[in-house]
């Protein structure tokens, strides 16, 4: 009863109470509210930059922040305006904050609190999976980027590629192709997640898809008669070449070109060479084929109109260095016949050449090859025979000069079978005009047999075969048979002059010009001098110069760097004397030098 009684008074309290309350007769505290939080415009994450953090609250409380990870209070930092936010690469920074009512301590809100870590650094530039070069082909290319990459963009023109190029999509490739000539750039950029970029990367892709231009080699195909030396004529962009001698077709697995090529086989063997070259790019040239056929016979037989050609078939071989066609000597490889046909009289002569000749011009100078020639001559263009009639002429050599062999030449000259058994007188000239000589004649007549003339020569010019008009003398009491015969030659009763000696040999101021100096001899009314490219053998000279006063003579017209052979002997009137002791000397390349490669060598002259 007691406890239900309270009960009933508390609801009427409290219903009085809050009617109270509700008249506005009685005023109630407020209840106490804690201050709102802060808020920062700069929420927690990885940056960067520096960037500024705004602080705020709902409503007009008072904020206190702290950096560095401790809790704030009143007593921290008062927030005036932005805070700047930063740091090192890596780093992290801790900003809290918190919030009392305007003039109080009191009824703090909770602690705002934002981590910022700081990236500062870009991602590795990307790879490329192919490299600058040059190419034959079209590319696909490849990235591999760094960990940290986030977006990747890429340019082929050559411009700086930032987040508006393309994008790359990982694992993917970019085609690359362009023309011959044509250079594309490739450039790539990476980003990390907060926009770092990292360098940019750049190749160069050339490109060339044309070979370079066949090789040519110094030999053309043909038919040879000794071992030949192949140079290539190669390409500026030619950076390997590869050959075969077989026939078939070379490529990178062939034996590579690296210098001249001897080839050379037996009698009746074709060489098929073959030769092809690559670029740097693997580019492959047109192939080059030659075909060389060896004919090593005894003797070979050419046209006149071939002579030029003697060089190239191997058959004239030219000493080394030779350029162009003038040479100083000219040496056969193999004996050659030349013949000379008449279509008039259909006959044929020949001109035969032994194996080693040596062909020089008997000045010194040097001879051009391709200017070499052998003719018929009409009998009734020649002159200065005098009472000689011509039976048959030639000519063979130089026009105008004379030629030296070092080894005698067999000419086998037609003048008709009406002239079978008689014997022919043989003559040589320069010019078929004047100057008619048996010098350089080995055998100065011929007996016809089966309507040819055959001699051998030393000396190259006009060549005729004669025949001497017999005069008959009759008297009235008898016939002098003897008038008939031919006259006896010469006879020089002279004494024989000593042996002179080449005292030295200087040069002079011109270039390619000497001085020889001799000693003095008994009975000397002249000299001749004598002097050649090989010891022993005097293919130039000057004959029957001087007096018994002369002691020197200048020579001229040498060629530089060549050695010289030298000999004099004095002559009294029609009789020649020994040669002296031979004197060997180098011409120097320069004016007044000389160089002496030995002292005077003796040669025994029987």
């Amino acid at each position: 009863m007691v406890i239900y009684t309270l009960k009933v008074i508390n609801k009427l309290v409290r219903g009085l109470l809050l009617g109270m309350v509700g008249l506005g007769l009685i005023m109630l505290p407020k209840p106490i509210m804690a201050a709102d939080i802060p808020v920062s415009t700069l929420l927690s994450g990885t940056l960067s930059v520096g960037n500024t953090a705004v602080l705020s609250t709902g409503g007009t409380e008072a904020i206190y922040y702290q950096i560095g990870g401790s809790d704030p209070n009143f007593l921290s930092y008062g927030y005036t305006g932005p805070i700047w936010i930063d740091g090192d690469d890596g780093t992290s920074l801790i900003l809290k904050a918190i919030a009392y009512d305007v003039g109080t301590t009191s009824n703090p809100s909770s602690i705002m609190t934002e981590v910022f870590t700081f990236d500062k650094i870009g991602p590795t530039a990307p790879v490329t999976s192919v490299t600058s070069g040059s190419f034959n082909t079209a590319l696909q290319v490849g990235l591999t980027l760094a960990p940290d990459a986030f977006t990747t963009y890429y340019t082929t023109n050559g411009s700086a590629p930032d987040t508006s190029a393309t994008l790359y999509s990982v694992g993917n490739t970019i085609p690359i192709d362009g023309m011959t000539g044509v250079i594309v750039t490739l450039k790539a950029i990476s980003y990390d997640a907060v926009g770092n970029a990292s360098s940019i990367t750049s190749s160069d892709y050339t490109f060339d898809k044309t070979g370079p231009d066949a090789p040519t080699a110094n030999i053309p195909s043909g038919t040879y008669h000794t071992t030949q030396t192949i140079g290539l004529t190669l390409a500026g962009d030619a950076l390997h070449t590869y050959y075969s001698l077989d026939g078939t077709t070379p490529d990178m697995n062939s034996t590579e070109y690296t210098s001249p090529i001897s080839i050379g086989v037996s009698d009746g063997q074709t060489i098929y060479f073959k030769v092809v070259s690559y670029d740097a790019t693997d580019n492959a040239s047109e192939i080059s084929s030659y075909e060389y056929f060896f004919d090593n016979t005894t003797t070979i037989t050419i046209d006149p109109g071939s002579i030029s050609t003697l060089v190239t078939s191997g058959v004239f071989v030219l000493p080394v260095g030779t350029t162009g066609t003038l040479t100083s000597m000219v040496t056969l490889s193999v004996q050659t016949a030349i013949n000379v046909s008449d279509s008039a009289i259909g006959s044929t002569s020949t001109i035969t050449l032994p194996k080693d000749l040596e062909i020089t011009r008997s000045d010194g100078y040097d001879l051009d090859y391709s200017a070499l020639t052998a003719t018929n001559v009409s009998v009734g263009g020649l002159s200065g025979l005098g009472s000689e009639v011509v039976r048959g002429a030639l000519q063979w050599g130089l026009a105008g000069h004379t030629l030296v062999f070092s080894t005698p030449i067999t000419l086998n000259l037609y003048v008709g079978t009406a002239l079978n058994g008689r014997t022919l007188n043989i003559n040589r000239s320069v010019d078929g005009t004047s100057q008619w000589t048996s010098d350089g004649i080995a055998t100065t007549t011929c007996a016809v047999s089966l309507g040819f003339c055959q001699f051998q020569a030393t000396k190259a010019s006009y060549y005729a075969a004669t025949e001497s008009q017999t005069v008959t003398t009759t008297s009235s009491s008898n016939t002098n048979s003897s008038n008939n015969g031919p006259a006896s030659p010469p006879q020089c009763n002279n004494s024989l002059p000593a042996k002179p000696a080449i005292i030295t040999v200087k040069a002079s101021n011109k270039r390619g010009e000497v001085e020889v100096f001799w000693s003095d001899t008994e009975r000397a009314t002249g000299w001749t001098l004598m002097y050649g490219i090989k010891s022993g053998k005097y293919i130039y000279g000057v004959s029957d110069f001087g007096d018994n006063q002369s002691r020197s003579i200048k020579v001229g017209m040498l060629k530089v760097g060549r050695t010289y052979y030298f000999s004099i002997k004095a002559n009294n009137g029609c009789m020649p004397g020994p040669e002296s002791a031979e004197w060997q000397i180098r011409v120097g390349n320069k004016r007044g030098k000389l160089t002496p490669i030995a002292k005077p060598v003796t040669r025994v002259v029987r």
